[in-house]
């Protein structure tokens, strides 16, 4: 398969640009098309790309992200200068499994009936600089796998699902990351811990899924560099809100009000809060054994890539 002119990488910057450099180093493909949406407070991100000159990478500066709006009004934004057929929406402190991403788009390929696809993605724990650990959490999305729009949505809001899953980190068709993005918009999701659930939603209304049993995208654990973690850190979860707050169940009437309508979708709300009343999150003892077990091996990057590509 011809790599030339297929992906383009989508690079959303609140701050954190101590990472954006290394990120940058790591994960540079002359084959690759990026978009970097930058929504930092400051400069800092803006100096960095000033000193790029590679025609393949497109920055732009956006309006302070103040607020979950302002973040899904610059993705749906960015979304319209994609020039290629595939997208992948990264951050700036993870890698790229750039060989597995193009098996997800040779997939895609040859398969036109499916819209998205992505791997299992690995978590590995940060300590000082090219000082990591492995975590026994892989995230994928398999069960949402081959089922059509309404077979995903009752999968996908089921309590007895072992993890709540997310798409967030998947290979799209353009067309349809854009249609995804075109409804965040329009139905105005202005929460954070709203926002990876509706995408998905919306997702899955509009595309059908394919997982690809690779590992295609590596998370970094880092503690306190995450916007969005510290933001679910500092309060409790959307779906705890809802049955505590008329503000927050207003926000899911909203956004259920707008899957109803566009998608012909019957009592999605009423689906969405037996879901939130009902799951728990599945992390037993074993996991949490296979974590400090494995925060005793602390190795450099390249060699703990090298074990990902090998275990898993």
């Amino acid at each position: 398969m011809n790599s030339i002119n297929k992906l383009t990488i989508i690079l959303p910057l609140f701050g954190r640009e101590n990472y954006t450099q290394n990120w940058l180093s790591d994960n540079y493909y002359k084959y690759v098309n990026y978009l970097v949406a930058d929504g930092g407070k400051n400069d800092n991100n803006q100096l960095i790309f000033n000193d790029i000159k590679r025609t393949n990478i497109k920055y732009i500066r956006y309006p302070v992200d103040k607020d979950c709006k302002t973040f899904v009004k610059k993705i749906f934004d960015v979304s319209k200068y994609i020039k290629t057929p595939y997208v992948f929406l990264a951050d700036n402190d993870d890698i790229l499994n750039i060989k597995n991403i193009f098996d997800c788009i040779k997939y895609l390929e040859f398969n036109r009936s499916y819209q998205l696809a992505s791997g299992k993605i690995a978590y590995i724990k940060y300590y000082k600089i090219d000082t990591y650990s492995l975590t026994p959490y892989l995230h994928s999305s398999r069960e949402l796998s081959n089922l059509n729009f309404k077979e995903s949505i009752k999968v996908y809001l089921s309590p007895t699902l072992k993890n709540n899953k997310y798409l967030w980190y998947s290979v799209y068709r353009t067309e349809i990351f854009q249609k995804v993005w075109e409804n965040m918009f329009k139905a105005e999701i202005d929460d954070w811990h709203l926002l990876e659930r509706s995408q998905t939603v919306f997702t899955l209304f509009e595309g059908k899924f394919k997982f690809i049993n690779n590992i295609h995208y590596i998370r970094r654990v880092i503690k306190g560099s995450s916007h969005a973690e510290n933001i679910a850190k500092s309060s409790n979860h959307f779906d705890i809100k809802i049955f505590k707050d008329k503000i927050f169940y207003k926000k899911l009437m909203n956004f259920s009000k707008y899957v109803e309508s566009k998608f012909k979708y019957q009592n999605f709300h009423t689906d969405y809060i037996y879901f939130a009343k009902n799951f728990k999150s599945k992390v037993g003892f074993i996991y949490y054994m296979k974590l400090i077990i494995l925060r005793v091996f602390k190795m450099r990057l390249k060699y703990i890539l090298n074990l990902i590509n090998i275990l898993y």
